[in-house]
């Protein structure tokens, strides 16, 4: 219960009560500026639930190097890869709410696994809170050069005509590679044998050495071989053309409207406080609007796409929505 000040009794000594008020504000000056320590006051770690070198985790430490400076803090940026990115949200799910661990949240982390699984131990709606999204990237699809096609319809044709001949590669089963393709199969009526790998980069590197019908890949991690003439690029999974690869068309535009992206962002355990959320925010929002962060993402083949606080949970809610109809409709047994 708070004090009363007006029923402390001041009829003693003056010097008395003047040195009791001096004392009282001391007291709350100094219980003011502990409280007012800014966050933070020490490293923070991102976990990222994939591999180095992947889309997610380029453009992740592209924005944790400048959210570093910006903060007057270290990042550090901690890979844990495996079972289908669910290893690192169960541990950033248990971490302190301080702010200090933070989640690389995601398409699948975040809004593909909870219809995937029917154990998951964690669930993203209820135990992170978002800060921001970072990129979306589409997804390309991709072919040995001497495979006999040129465009999505001819894809389509070809591997119609030789049901259960062809295979493709993808990064786990429930990544946004292999539902691309079991969407297409959704819309297209074709089959193709899955193949899981523990990353895209080494189902692309199968497609190279010939072991592969098929790939999609995230745009970041497609653009290099596609530039080199490694591989053939059919189109996007996208409503609108990319502007890094503005010469292939969209699978919408072939007739079947895919609108499938990996897209990356940061979220905190649940209990965070709302203004560190804002500070880190504020923070990563204003790395992403820097001419140097949009020209390393443009080289990557992906852009900005900074949200508020609420933007970020409103946007995860529709993706996780989409995610949940997409498996269900592509048959995709849950794990």
């Amino acid at each position: 219960m708070p004090y009363e000040w007006s029923s402390i009794d001041v009829r003693g000594s003056s010097r008395l009560s003047a040195g009791f008020v001096t004392l009282a504000a001391a007291l709350v000056v100094g219980m003011q500026t502990a409280g007012a320590q800014p966050f933070p006051t020490k490293p923070i770690r991102l976990v990222i639930g994939s591999a180095p070198g992947s889309g997610n985790d380029i453009a992740s430490r592209i924005v944790m190097v400048k959210v570093s400076e910006a903060l007057g803090q270290p990042v550090v940026v901690e890979n844990r890869p495996g079972a289908n990115q669910r290893i690192a949200p169960e541990i950033v799910a248990r971490a302190s709410p301080d702010g200090y661990t933070l989640l690389q949240c995601g398409t699948v982390t975040t809004a593909i696994n909870p219809a995937m699984y029917r154990e998951l131990k964690y669930q993203p709606l209820r135990d992170f809170a978002p800060i921001t999204l970072f990129a979306r990237a589409p997804n390309v699809l991709l072919l040995p050069p001497a495979l006999p096609v040129k465009s999505i319809r001819e894809f389509v044709g070809y591997v119609s005509a030789n049901p259960g001949k062809f295979n493709y590669g993808s990064s786990g089963v429930g990544s946004t590679l292999h539902l691309s393709m079991e969407m297409l199969s959704v819309a297209t009526g074709i089959k193709m044998t899955h193949i899981p790998y523990k990353g895209g980069a080494l189902a692309l590197a199968d497609l190279l050495g010939g072991h592969l019908t098929a790939v999609f890949q995230n745009i970041p991690v497609a653009l290099p071989v596609v530039k080199s003439g490694k591989v053939r690029a059919l189109g996007v999974t996208a409503l609108k053309r990319s502007p890094h690869l503005p010469e292939l068309p969209t699978f919408a535009e072939a007739g079947y409207p895919l609108d499938i992206a990996a897209w990356y962002g940061a979220c905190a355990p649940v209990a965070v406080p709302k203004a560190v959320l804002a500070r880190l925010n504020q923070a990563m929002v204003d790395v992403l609007r820097l001419p140097e962060t949009r020209e390393r993402f443009a080289e990557m083949g992906i852009e900005p796409a900074p949200m508020s606080v609420q933007e970020f949970d409103a946007f995860i809610r529709v993706e996780t929505e989409k995610w949940a109809k997409a498996v269900k409709d592509a048959g995709v047994p849950a794990q």
